[in-house]
């Protein structure tokens, strides 16, 4: 299905107010489409500020389509109205059923008791890509929600660190078939259909709307850390990884590859760091390098193996693994692989390195509830 090259491709590596800043400029000149998903779409001032520009894009005649998830953006409804009398339809992926405009949105368009089951069926289901698909041929994915804490601290927001990648001259088709499976809802007879397609193993994007694309995707990444001859960079908001890739790590940092693991030291889920620490002592004692991020929340998702590099929306947990939708794209072009070495060079100048001795200084309590938390890993 994807038939894009490097000569055709332009990759443009943003930060988060690079990337907003680009954002609202290419929906305010967008001749036809946009495409928006994201997990999710706060009210505050940026959130209003892209609201804005949406309207007013789709009052020109743009066709706009926002998707949201349920439990993401479950707060948001205050200007979903005037959102739609400008022209824009609004879906709601896996819509909590105590949300009646939600409800109202559900992308699987059925009957309020197929809604219901659906919802008990696939709570733990949720939308957590973050892509904009504008007029076919401009492409962002990344790790950005529509939300101010993104942008740094001089724009009025927390400073998170993120990575974002703006793609144009590119074939958007298989983004678009993904964008439209989540739109009008998994249907059996696409599912079945797209259980005997084959997977374009020379596609730049990384998707995973089918238990296949998780398996090979998977299976991908552990064949790339099995087959490393140097490095092993990865950073990562959420690590709580399988015990197969944990095996794949340890094996290749005690035949001599760099592991480097970038790891946030505060989350926005509070208890993830925690979660993360479970894995220190493995990881340490077979020669991972391990780091905290300390000047704000590390939200990016990178992943450096030799020279294939990676950015997206997944995590190193059971959530991207098993249960999200998330998207990842494969970066092509000499430059943007510079910049994001450099990126992950400079956030390790940035972060505290974790030694066996100072993990050890960690409270018992702490490390006891880290294995505690275990158990419920399968949910996050």
């Amino acid at each position: 299905m994807s038939n894009n090259t490097k000569e055709q491709l332009h990759e443009t590596i943003l930060n988060s107010d690079e990337y907003f800043h680009s954002l609202l400029v290419d929906i305010k000149n967008a001749k036809q489409t946009i495409d928006l998903e994201t997990y999710i779409f706060n009210d505050d001032d940026l959130g209003k500020r892209i609201t804005r520009e949406l309207m007013h894009a789709a009052e020109k005649g743009v066709k706009i389509r926002l998707l949201l998830d349920g439990i993401g953006t479950s707060a948001w409804c205050d200007n979903i109205k005037l959102m739609e009398e400008a022209g824009i339809t609004v879906r709601v992926f896996n819509p909590l059923p105590l949300k009646l405009w939600q409800l109202t949105r559900a992308n699987c368009r059925s009957s309020f008791f197929v809604k219901m089951l659906r919802f008990f069926t696939k709570i733990n289901s949720r939308n957590h890509r973050k892509t904009c698909i504008i007029d076919s041929s401009i492409v962002y994915i990344g790790s950005i929600n529509i939300a101010q804490t993104h942008l740094s601290v001089q724009q009025g927001g927390a400073g998170w660190m993120d990575v974002v990648v703006k793609i144009t001259n590119i074939n958007t088709k298989e983004l678009q078939f993904a964008f439209d499976i989540a739109w009008y809802g998994f249907s059996l007879s696409k599912r079945i259909k797209k259980m005997f397609q084959p997977v374009a193993s020379n596609s730049i994007f990384r998707l995973n709307y089918s238990r296949r694309q998780r398996r090979l995707f998977y299976r991908f990444l552990l064949k790339r850390i099995s087959e490393s001859r140097s490095r092993v960079w990865m950073t990562n908001a959420y690590f709580n990884p399988e015990y197969v890739l944990l095996r794949k790590l340890t094996k290749a940092a005690k035949r001599g590859v760099e592991v480097t693991i970038l790891l946030s030291h505060d989350s926005d889920v509070f208890f993830m760091p925690l979660v993360a620490q479970a894995f220190y002592s493995r990881l340490l004692k077979a020669g991972v390098n391990i780091y905290e991020y300390l000047p704000s929340i590390l939200h990016a998702k990178m992943f450096i193996i030799d020279d294939w590099y990676c950015v997206g929306s997944s995590n190193l947990n059971h959530r991207s693994l098993i249960h999200d939708l998330e998207v990842d794209v494969n970066i092509q072009t000499k430059e943007a692989k510079k910049i994001l070495e450099k990126i992950f060079l400079q956030n390790i100048k940035k972060s505290h390195k974790i030694s066996l001795a100072n993990f050890k200084k960690i409270p018992l309590y702490k490390r006891i509830l880290s294995q505690l938390l275990l158990y419920l890993r399968y949910f996050f």
